[in-house]
């Protein structure tokens, strides 16, 4: 978007151009210093305090879960072995 952008400035327009300017700033701006840097830096700043939910919202929003329910773990069945059956001679 920003070579995109910095293309209108070729245009010939003195306003083209300025708007092409001022777009390509802003993604710029936008993209890369506070997408790729400030971001992440807050996020890891604020720890576990980003993912903070109010007791009253949490209430409110429908529990969902890409996995389906479970139940408790299945208990491990005592199986007997066969015994071997011996051919009659």
């Amino acid at each position: 978007m920003i070579c995109v952008f910095s293309a209108f400035i070729l245009s010939g327009q003195q306003i083209t151009g300025e708007f092409g300017l001022g777009l390509a700033g802003a993604v710029l701006l936008d993209a890369f210093l506070l997408r790729t840097l400030l971001v992440p830096a807050l996020m890891h700043l604020g720890g576990r305090a980003n993912w903070w939910l109010p007791g009253w919202l949490d209430r409110i929003l429908p529990h969902l879960s890409i996995e389906p329910a479970t139940g408790p773990p299945a208990q491990p069945r005592d199986r007997q072995r066969p015994q071997p059956q011996h051919a009659a001679r």
